[in-house]
């Protein structure tokens, strides 16, 4: 069983995560870093994170499928398994 995510242990949970890659794939991976992300843990708006903490997250169980998450393209908050960028991560 994973322990409840809390907003104050975000940045430990997502400090040792880093991406490094080369030639096109950086392009990606630095517009993936720049879409700051928001999630519902313990009852609280947390964030923002990055696309790629928020996956490191998802990798690690933290954040779950049914997990609101929001970024400033949308009008609501969804269930992260809703959103088809982080579908092939669950």
């Amino acid at each position: 069983m994973i322990g409840a995510l809390r907003c104050d242990s975000v940045h430990d949970a997502t400090a040792s995560y880093h991406c490094q890659a080369a030639g096109s794939a950086q392009d990606t991976a630095q517009q993936q870093n720049s879409t700051m992300w928001h999630f519902v843990a313990g009852g609280e708006s947390c964030g923002p994170v990055s696309q790629n903490q928020l996956i490191a997250m998802i990798s690690a169980g933290q954040i779950t499928p049914q997990t609101l998450v929001w970024t400033d393209v949308f009008t609501d908050w969804y269930p992260a398994n809703q959103i088809n960028i982080l579908q092939p991560y669950f």
